[in-house]
């Protein structure tokens, strides 16, 4: 009935809500998971009379919710807004982010797919396996053993007549072959995560920042804060921040007005490293003649 699968759902979800809490990971990540998984969590669980926060308020001593205010995806020279889900104590990133941003700097990566980026990074499973969405709940509930499933590959099909059990291959129920698919999924996500995400651990652990924000920011705040952490560590002050105020944009001199092909776009402000670098600008704030040596 509709009120027994409302349930079972809502069991589901606390289920691995509680899984977490059991399991305390430092870093949970999953592949689409801020935009799909933890979004489904926090709209199914409103529409199933309870909220994500009231569920891990169950298990954690704070509780995880979706941020409401936007945070940025930085993808080369373009940017992308989401909703970050907090969890207190724990990092929360999302594999895709990682393959988004690769895709911005490599024009011959195509596809943010955990399939084609598997086989793009060479991390393919020798013995993946697979399965169509519209079978696996179909697949979920089958008990019998009636499928030959190959470990070897990870092929599989089911045993009739016309196809009888072949060598190397063993009989499995549905629901095995279901689980192995899952479990591959996630195994292939952890490749890819940890293939492109390396560097990025690195980096945050000599910034004053969170490790999900380093997989998500652009150059010129790294440099920013990789200059903040430096002035800090050596006695120089930082400057207080600035109260926000709206800002409506920059001064724009438009010369022609209708269609404009060729357009040419000036921007003062974005003195970038390798700029500075070209031209040997040097700041006369920059009181240790360090600036230049760390672009380097």
């Amino acid at each position: 009935t509709e009120e027994e699968k409302n349930r079972n759902e809502l069991n589901a979800i606390d289920e691995a809500i509680r899984i977490m809490a059991e399991q305390k990971p430092d870093t949970i990540f999953g592949h689409n998971t801020e935009q799909f998984d933890w979004n489904f969590f926090d709209v199914r669980l409103k529409i199933l009379g309870s909220s994500l926060e009231e569920i891990s308020l169950k298990y954690f001593k704070h509780p995880i919710y979706k941020r409401k205010k936007e945070a940025i995806l930085k993808l080369g020279g373009e940017m992308e807004t989401y909703y970050p889900t907090i969890m207190w104590g724990h990092n929360i990133l999302d594999s895709i982010f990682a393959v988004r941003r690769a895709m911005a700097l490599n024009s011959d990566f195509e596809s943010a797919n955990l399939k084609y980026a598997t086989r793009y990074l060479d991390l393919k499973k020798p013995n993946r396996v697979y399965v169509p969405g519209g079978k696996i709940s179909t697949l979920w509930h089958i008990e019998k053993p009636i499928f030959a499933f190959n470990n070897e590959n990870g092929d599989w099909y089911r045993v009739t007549e016309d196809k009888p059990l072949k060598s190397n291959y063993e009989v499995k129920t549905g629901r095995y072959i279901v689980e192995r698919y899952l479990l591959d999924d996630i195994w292939e996500a952890d490749k890819v995560e940890l293939a492109l995400n390396g560097s990025n651990f690195a980096l945050s652990k000599m910034l004053p920042t969170t490790f999900p924000r380093v997989c998500t920011m652009g150059t010129a705040g790294i440099w920013k804060l990789i200059m903040q952490a430096w002035s800090y560590e050596n006695g120089l002050a930082i400057p207080a921040t600035v109260p926000k105020r709206r800002f409506t944009g920059g001064l724009s001199r438009l010369l022609k007005t209708g269609f404009v092909e060729n357009l040419c776009k000036n921007d003062y402000n974005s003195l970038y490293p390798s700029i500075t670098l070209t031209w040997n600008i040097e700041s006369p704030l920059d009181i240790t003649d360090i600036m230049l040596h760390l672009l380097e």
